[in-house]
């Protein structure tokens, strides 16, 4: 399957995505994630990383077929970004002509590069860490990025998910997601209210989300739901951890920002190494998860378990930063 890149030039955003030209392969950093967990073949945190585990070490063509669909979604995105400019808060791009030059040259050459792909192009897709995505065809190399990093996840899901519409996307096994999703499909939810409690949310796997007042009742719901999803990802990290015998040291536990700002990462034990999710939420509310992890043991252990998170308005108010 041949496809092609043939969109219109029009008004142009920021470069935010490294167009390198050289052919040297990145080296593994000695941290990154032993056994790899998640780039390995073991299991997956979602669609995106488990394909490309898959396409890393797959054949020439499932490679060509997955950088073509990338590039594809890249100009995309980038013309997404053009037609909205005023979406960039705070930035007024478009009245920079530098910026729209330099912009239409770079999507100018993502296209060139695209249609460049032959049946005999050599096309290396790399895995980088902490969290990129490179492409290397016939010596051009391209790294994967949304016009903007909060858009990271949403761009890589769309890769996936297209990828997977044109190929037979066979999974090694299901995904942390995947499992996290199954799990709170077979869940409940309900408010509690009292005249002398403070508004509750609580979720039928004993977590319950207590709030200061009943202002903005459908903001501290969606927040609390984000939370706790969160907090469902992190018992099946743990639990992948532990089904292939990696030591967890919950004094160690940590969760930092990724520092390109697309994922973080969960440290599991004092030798610094870690799996790459998407856990915002949880990495700006470090009491939450923290709070939480009597109840993430209890479930590693198949054990019911009851835990009240306190969400004042400032975690919130911050939470919501991250809706898509």
């Amino acid at each position: 399957m041949k496809m092609r890149v043939t969109k219109s030039m029009a008004q142009l955003t920021s470069i935010t995505v490294l167009l390198l030209c050289t052919t040297a392969l990145a080296t593994a950093s000695p941290r990154q994630f032993t056994a790899d967990l998640v780039a390995g073949p073991e299991i997956g945190v979602n669609q995106f990383q488990d394909l490309i585990a898959s396409v890393v070490n797959g054949d020439l063509g499932a490679k060509s077929r997955f950088a073509e669909v990338a590039i594809e979604i890249m100009v995309d995105a980038y013309m997404n970004e053009i037609e909205h400019p005023n979406a960039i808060i705070g930035a007024q791009p478009s009245f920079d002509p530098s910026w729209r030059s330099g912009t239409l040259r770079y999507i100018e050459r993502l296209q060139a590069i695209a249609n460049s792909i032959r049946p005999g192009s050599v096309v290396h897709v790399i895995n980088e860490p902490p969290s990129a995505i490179r492409l290397v065809i016939d010596g051009q190399q391209v790294m994967l990025s949304a016009p903007r990093l909060e858009d990271q996840v949403v761009f890589e899901r769309s890769i996936a998910e297209t990828v997977c519409r044109f190929s037979d996307c066979r999974k090694r096994a299901a995904t942390i997601e995947d499992r996290v999703a199954e799990r709170t499909s077979r869940l409940d939810g309900a408010w509690e209210f009292g005249r002398k409690t403070p508004p509750t949310y609580a979720s039928s796997d004993g977590l319950q989300c207590v709030f200061d007042d009943r202002r903005h009742l459908k903001l501290k719901k969606d927040a609390c739901l984000d939370l706790v999803h969160e907090l469902r990802l992190l018992v099946e990290a743990f639990a992948a951890l532990d089904a292939h015998h990696k030591p967890i040291d919950w004094r160690a536990i940590r969760i930092d920002q990724v520092a390109a700002g697309r994922e973080q990462k969960l440290t599991y034990n004092a030798n610094g190494n870690f799996v790459r999710m998407f856990l915002p939420r949880l990495s700006r509310a470090e009491s939450v998860w923290r709070g939480a992890i009597p109840w993430v043991k209890a479930n590693l252990r198949g054990r019911t378990s009851q835990h009240v998170i306190t969400l004042p308005d400032q975690i919130v108010y911050l939470t919501s930063m991250y809706e898509s």
